[in-house]
């Protein structure tokens, strides 16, 4: 939806998967920017799509020339590969960040090491290397709100199908990524896990195989998408049966949401509304739902930091999504 930044207001090709956890090592928690990795390190990395087609209908799913970069925690870049993105050693996390609409370039990467920063500060030191990836999309503003929210709705398609392909490619290297998202980036995080299972996203569909059961643990903070989209017969409808559990923290006083009928008509935000209802994961079992409204303390504004630097805290929510240990 708007820029959080200036404070503004076919499933029988699917193939079942199940990715056992790691064990817990411990980890130094340094970064280095250049040269490999040590075994036991954080590192953060930045993945830009901005130079991608942003329509599904001509998207490359082979093989998307994607813009891979190493970060330190300042933000400063150094050109990488997407096989050493994927190339991890087993014990790590891999986190990926997907932020909101309206967010320039440089923005975007400031805001995910901010939410790394609020996330990660609630670890302990026997926990897992954290592989963190910043999911930067076209979202700059174009235009005047409501023609530019959907256009950015529209390209939310084509980024869960790119998204989609990077989780495919993760998970047969037998890592089980989380996702974390804001506002429209919980819409391609849905989008992803959807069509990695044989979903449709603007009409089209990822190449197979397809994948459900991978057990992706996903938070979304006031996500913009419908209130039935992960519902069985909903948009995201196969988003549920790729998903191990799910965090979302919605806020019934945001004014922007409030006005997602515009967009969407004759439904509400998830992340307005709150939980109303979601498909079953791939065993058909029920699909664990944590959920907080934190309209208490974030109040009328569609803020993201808001979230994370107020009590709502949702950089412990986050944190304990991603180290949920998997059975």
């Amino acid at each position: 939806m708007a820029n959080d930044h200036d404070g503004e207001v076919s499933p029988s090709s699917a193939v079942p998967l199940r990715i056992h956890s790691a064990a817990i090592t411990e980890h130094s928690g340094s970064e280095q920017l250049a040269g490999g990795q040590a075994v036991g390190e954080d590192s953060i990395w930045l993945l830009n799509t901005r130079g991608l087609t942003t329509q599904a209908c001509r998207a490359d799913l082979d093989s998307p020339p994607f813009e891979v970069m190493r970060m330190d925690e300042c933000g400063r870049t150094q050109a990488a590969s997407l096989e050493e993105y994927l190339l991890g050693d087993g014990s790590e996390l891999y986190v990926i960040y997907i932020h909101g609409n309206r967010m320039e370039y440089s923005n975007a990467i400031q805001r995910g090491l901010l939410v790394r920063r609020q996330t990660l500060r609630h670890r302990c030191s026997t926990d897992l290397p954290v592989r963190w990836l910043v999911w930067s999309w076209p979202s700059a503003q174009e235009g005047v709100l409501l023609a530019d929210v959907r256009e950015k709705a529209e390209r939310t398609d084509s980024q869960g199908l790119y998204l989609a392909w990077l989780l495919r490619e993760l998970i047969d290297r037998g890592h089980r990524p989380r996702l974390i998202g804001f506002s429209f980036g919980g819409r391609v995080a849905t989008g992803a896990l959807h069509a990695l299972g044989g979903g449709a996203l603007g009409g089209r569909r990822m190449p197979a195989p397809h994948i459900e059961g991978a057990h992706v643990s996903i938070g979304l903070i006031a996500p913009a998408l419908g209130e039935g989209w992960l519902c069985g017969y909903g948009y995201h409808g196969q988003a549920t049966r790729n998903m191990f559990e799910l965090s979302v923290l919605y806020n019934r006083r945001d004014a922007v949401l409030k006005r997602y009928p515009f967009l969407d008509p004759g439904s509400q935000a998830l992340g307005y509304r709150g939980p109303r209802g979601f498909g079953p994961r791939y065993d058909g079992s029920k699909l664990p739902v944590h959920a907080r409204n934190c309209s208490g303390t974030v109040g009328r504004r569609h803020v993201e930091v808001d979230y994370y630097m107020g009590t709502c805290n949702a950089g412990k929510s986050m944190y304990q999504m991603i180290t949920k240990p998997w059975p």
